[in-house]
């Protein structure tokens, strides 16, 4: 018995290596030399406010989960550099009502500045302009109750008919700008460093 578990266990680590397997998260573009990143507070060029704190935990945490390169807290520690600048951030009307024209869609888009260097300032990766978006409703007519983003957030569906259209949009607005964070982390992380993600 062990000797068929032995060998069904060789033919499945063949097989697994043979077809191109791998575990995610697991390489990186990175030089091999490239074991730690300093990730300082993100600057915030826009007037949103409380992006440049949430923002650069969204990224500490995106580059711990993984483990490819080991985050530190000081500068001095780090092989690399991890610099991001927040650039713009404009939320533009996408829907509107055929009756009232009051917007009911609205589309919110993030635009950074992010560049991965050595201490001593080489540049390993650099992107420009980089930006991501994702839609919201904006009146208590277009908000879906159902979505996970909402029923992971504080409101219930009867308290929305209590409250006014702004704060609605305001509410929907600030939980989109951190599904947005978590998102442009993400794609920041493949980008920089991750190779086969």
């Amino acid at each position: 018995m062990i000797k068929h578990l032995k060998l069904l266990t060789i033919v499945v680590c063949l097989l697994m290596s043979s077809c191109g397997y791998r575990f995610q998260g697991g390489t990186s573009v990175l030089p091999d030399d490239i074991k730690t990143v300093y990730i300082p507070l993100v600057e915030n060029e826009t007037a949103e406010p409380g992006v440049a704190i949430a923002f650069t935990e969204i990224l500490k945490n995106r580059f711990d989960r993984y483990g490819i390169v080991k985050v530190v807290e000081r500068k001095e520690l780090a092989d690399s550099i991890f610099k991001v600048k927040v650039v713009d951030v404009k939320s533009v009307p996408k829907g509107t009502s055929s009756n009232t024209d009051i917007e009911v869609e609205m589309q919110l888009t993030m635009v950074v500045n992010a560049e991965l260097t050595r201490k001593n300032g080489q540049i390993l990766w650099k992107q420009n302009n980089f930006a991501a978006s994702d839609d919201f409703g904006s009146t208590t007519d277009t908000v879906v109750t159902t979505s996970a983003s909402f029923s992971s957030g504080g409101i219930g569906a009867g308290q929305l008919d209590n409250m006014g259209s702004r704060e609605v949009a305001r509410g929907q607005s600030a939980e989109t700008m951190n599904s947005l964070m978590e998102e442009m982390g993400r794609q920041l992380y493949i980008s920089s460093v991750a190779a086969d993600f």
